[in-house]
Order: structure tokens, then C-alpha cells, then sequence
């Protein structure tokens, strides 16, 4: 039986798609960090201490990276009968709606011990999600990578990174503004409410990205 041809990659819309959807997988996971300090601390965990608050919310933030190799175990299997691109739509919306949902859960004082369990299953699939994209953008970047360019490919996930901390930091730094009371009340959710929208984006780019031709193969 003789393969079809696989069709010519789209060498601009892959490189966007690996981008944009690296830089908010970024976004989404290290957003976590800046609430951590800022808000989960006294929100979600109930304790007179400061110190033992703060901790346990910085220990919610590490959760995150210890899902990671979870992650890359999981997905990395996926990918490789999935598909690349298939893998890599499910991990940005895995991410996307966890940390969208973060935006809206209720705080300890609401739901009581419910809120910091909920809070650190959120983070854990961010961790999952997370653990699975780098690699997957890499190897669906190369293999649609021209001849002799796939170096060049291989490396723009890393530029997802300082985006999404760069976007992530300067929300936080604008929400800076409001009024103290405001700002505890709702506003730094706002910046998890903007993962919904931003999915929607990013989603859209990695669809319409051709699978990779080597996988098709």
C-alpha cells in the first residue's frame, strides 16, 4: 500500500501556533507563583501564623512541579500514538481550564478545608499539562521543520517562557493599582479569568496546524 504524500507544512502558522501556545502554557503555570505570594497565602489557607501560610502556599506552587515528569510521561506516550498535534491540544486545554477555574473557586472562608484541596488538584493538573507541553511543541516544531532549519524550530518554545512570565508579572503589576480591598475581593482573579479567552487563541492557531508530517508518515 503506498503512503499518501504528507501535505507541506505551513512553516509561519507552526511557528506561531508553538509560540503563543507555549507562552500562555507559561503564563498559566507561573501566574500561580505571583498569587501564591500575593494572595493564596491568606485566602486559602487558614492559620494565625503568616509564615506557616505563606509556606503552605508556596508548598501548592512546588506541587506543580513535581506533576511535571508525570506529565511528560503521559503525554509523551499520547504523542507518540495520539498524535503530536492532538497531544498538544489537550495539554493547552487542560491548562487553560484549570487555571481558568482557579479564577472562580471560592476562597477558605466560603467552602472552608474544600478550598486549598481544590486549589492544589488545579495546580496538579497545571503541573500535568505543563510537564507535557515543552517537549511536544519541540518535536511537533522539528518535524515540521524545513531541511537544515530544524534547529531553529526546536528552539522557539523556549520563547514561551519569557512571554508568559512577562505577561503574567505585568497583569499583576497593573492589578497593583486598584485599591487594596478590590483587589483581595476579585480583582486578582482577573488574571486566571484571562485564561479562558486566551485558550480560545491559542486553540484556534494549534487546530488549524497541519499534524506533523514524520508522524503522518
Amino acid at each position: 500500500e503506498v503512503l499518501a504524500a504528507p501535505k507541506p507544512p505551513r512553516p509561519r502558522m507552526v511557528r506561531t501556533a508553538v509560540v503563543v501556545g507555549t507562552a500562555l502554557e507559561h503564563y498559566d503555570f507561573f501566574l500561580y507563583g505571583t498569587a501564591a505570594a500575593l494572595v493564596f497565602n491568606t485566602q486559602y489557607f487558614a492559620s494565625e501564623n503568616p509564615l506557616i501560610a505563606s509556606l503552605a502556599a508556596f508548598a501548592t506552587f512546588a506541587v506543580g512541579f513535581a506533576a511535571r515528569p508525570i506529565g511528560a510521561v503521559l503525554f509523551g506516550q499520547l504523542g507518540d500514538t495520539l498524535g503530536r498535534r492532538q497531544t498538544l491540544i489537550l495539554t493547552l486545554v487542560l491548562i487553560g481550564v484549570s487555571t481558568g477555574l482557579i479564577g472562580v473557586l471560592p476562597n477558605y472562608a466560603s467552602i472552608g478545608v474544600w478550598a486549598p484541596i481544590a486549589l492544589v488538584l488545579l495546580r496538579l493538573l497545571q503541573g500535568i499539562s505543563f510537564g507535557g507541553e515543552w517537549a511536544g511543541a519541540v518535536t511537533l516544531a522539528t518535524e515540521h521543520a524545513p531541511k537544515g532549519e530544524e534547529g531553529h524550530y526546536g528552539s522557539l518554545p523556549q520563547l514561551g517562557s519569557p512571554i508568559g512570565n512577562l505577561v503574567g508579572s505585568g497583569a499583576f503589576l497593573a492589578l497593583g493599582l486598584m485599591p487594596t480591598e478590590v483587589f483581595d475581593s476579585w480583582g486578582w482573579r482577573i488574571p486566571f479569568l484571562a485564561a479562558f479567552p486566551l485558550l480560545l487563541i491559542a486553540l484556534w492557531m494549534r487546530v488549524i496546524v497541519e499534524e506533523s508530517p514524520k508522524f503522518e508518515q
